[in-house]
């Protein structure tokens, strides 16, 4: 079982954009917020984050794509709101630039999901 995620969360880009004049960047933590895809359901004060919410990549230079988190994975196969999956600690984000290693659910601690 993993964690929910939360708003707040984050999911860790990779490095990318790399040319023959510039060096990959524009990676790091990108907190996964607002969440708007649903408004209602929460842990803690947070809204839980649903598979396919969009967030921005701020802070590299070279783009501001919208990533969708928990987009490479299943995410919950138990736990659904408006029929979408809600994403947990692990499940990986999806931009078209940069690559993700996967949400880290810190926020809160004692709400889990298959």
């Amino acid at each position: 079982m993993n964690l929910v995620a939360v708003e707040g969360d984050v999911d860790t880009a990779a490095d990318a954009h790399a040319s023959e004049d510039v060096p990959p960047h524009g990676g790091g933590p990108k907190t996964i917020s607002p969440v708007d895809q649903q408004t209602f359901a929460g842990i803690n004060g947070r809204l839980i984050v649903t598979k396919g919410e969009d967030f921005i990549l701020a802070n590299c230079a070279s783009c501001s794509a919208a990533c969708y988190a928990g987009q490479l994975s299943d995410c919950s196969s138990f736990w659904m709101i408006n029929g979408i999956p809600v994403c947990r600690n692990g499940d990986i984000s999806q931009d078209g630039e940069h690559v993700f290693s996967g949400i880290i659910a810190s926020h809160q601690n004692f709400v889990n999901t298959n």
